[in-house]
């Protein structure tokens, strides 16, 4: 196995829950030896908030993760199981998305080295890169890597 290729393993039996709304306003680093967060709520990152999730694997029973444009996001090291995930405006680097659906809807989109297994495109209101619809609608399980900055304000390619 290569230096920065995604270990296949299931995720942890245990864990810890979102079970509502939590937002992150301050600066955050969350680190785990492949913890278990369910995801029965959202995380919003916001108010210019710099948070990774390093180590975390995300079981969604409903939640997802957002950020919004004055914030960052970064997550490492993980899996994305189940649920429905937004792609764009988070980094994305060794992330594994499993059973997922995959919405894209405009915006920065960075994926490192990250793999779509069993998962499907949700109804964007914008159209998807065609390499990423093919990496995640294909399941090759092949990882990508794509990075997508948008111009001058622009909210989609």
């Amino acid at each position: 196995m290569q230096e920065g290729d995604i270990k296949p393993r299931e995720l942890a039996k245990e864990g810890f829950a979102i079970s509502s709304l939590l937002q992150l306003d301050k600066n955050a680093y969350f680190t785990g030896e492949h913890s278990l967060l369910a995801l029965g709520d959202d995380i919003y990152v916001t108010r210019g908030a710099q948070v990774v999730f390093s180590g975390v694997d995300f079981l969604s029973q409903g939640g997802r993760l957002f950020v919004d444009r004055s914030s960052s996001l970064l997550v490492i090291d993980s899996i994305f199981q189940n649920g429905e995930e937004e792609i764009n405006g988070i980094t994305w680097v060794n992330v594994e998305f499993r059973n997922t659906v995959v919405t894209y809807n405009g915006g920065p989109l960075r994926l490192r080295n990250v793999k779509f297994v069993d998962c499907r495109l949700g109804m964007p209101p914008f159209r998807y890169p065609t390499e990423i619809a093919d990496a995640i609608t294909s399941n090759l399980k092949q990882p990508v890597n794509y990075a997508y900055e948008p111009d001058g304000g622009q909210d989609h390619p």
